[in-house]
């Protein structure tokens, strides 16, 4: 059966199951497994038989220390026509920080507006750009900023991290569970994600599927299932 139906067939039985009811016994190859043994408890997170982990293809990785170098894709909106040309880039205290010491060929850092001391706090940024005479205020410019992220932060593959409505998560593999926790994302990469709060390295994360746990979860605690 393709991974994607038995991921179906295992969200259909949890949205039908009732909390603290019996569930019917999932398709194979999910086993003698019911959707009744998938459970979830705030403060430990979702608990999966192995049966269901194997079925889902559930992978775990370590974070590291690597050090990460990337490129983050902004639209700045133009404030005023040049040379230079000034334009605004807001991004958070945890971007910030990890901007390399020169962000953006061709510009200079005019000024530097912090808006409170939590890692995904608002920053503002005004760059002076020489090479942009034309703009004029009204006008966004697509700049790519290099960002860059040394040890001793988290680091994790990119494939880890979940974005939602509600925020930027990662499933940590906490004893037999797998606790989503809120991160701030900081530098990425092509293939890793540095992690600015919420994370230490070492921690042990879901890499692979993090959007089906959070589904379940999502069922679990909002549409039925075995919850507590």
């Amino acid at each position: 059966m393709n991974p994607r139906h038995l991921i179906l067939a295992l969200v259909v039985s949890l949205f039908t199951g009732a909390c603290g009811k019996k569930s019917d016994p999932l398709p194979e190859p999910f086993g003698n497994a019911t959707a009744s043994e998938v459970a979830f408890k705030a403060g430990t997170g979702l608990t999966l038989p192995p049966e269901i982990r194997t079925a889902i293809g559930l992978k775990t990785a370590p974070s590291d220390d690597r050090v990460v170098v990337g490129t983050l894709r902004v639209n700045a909106p133009v404030l005023k026509a040049g040379p230079p040309t000034l334009v605004n880039v807001t991004l958070t205290a945890a971007e910030t920080a990890g901007l390399a010491a020169q962000p953006l060929a061709g510009a200079r850092l005019m000024s530097h507006q912090p808006h409170g001391p939590a890692p995904d706090s608002p920053v503002d940024l005004v760059f002076a750009l020489d090479d942009r005479p034309d703009a004029k205020p009204g006008d966004f410019l697509a700049l790519s900023l290099t960002l860059t992220a040394a040890p001793p932060g988290a680091t994790i593959p990119r494939s880890a991290l979940l974005r939602s409505a509600s925020g930027t998560f990662v499933y940590v593999v906490n004893g037999g569970a797998y606790l989503r926790t809120a991160v701030v994302p900081g530098a990425e990469s092509a293939t890793h994600i540095a992690i600015a709060d919420g994370l230490y390295a070492g921690d042990e994360v879901v890499t692979h599927p993090v959007e089906q746990l959070w589904l379940m979860e999502l069922h679990l605690t909002l549409g039925g299932g075995h919850c507590h």
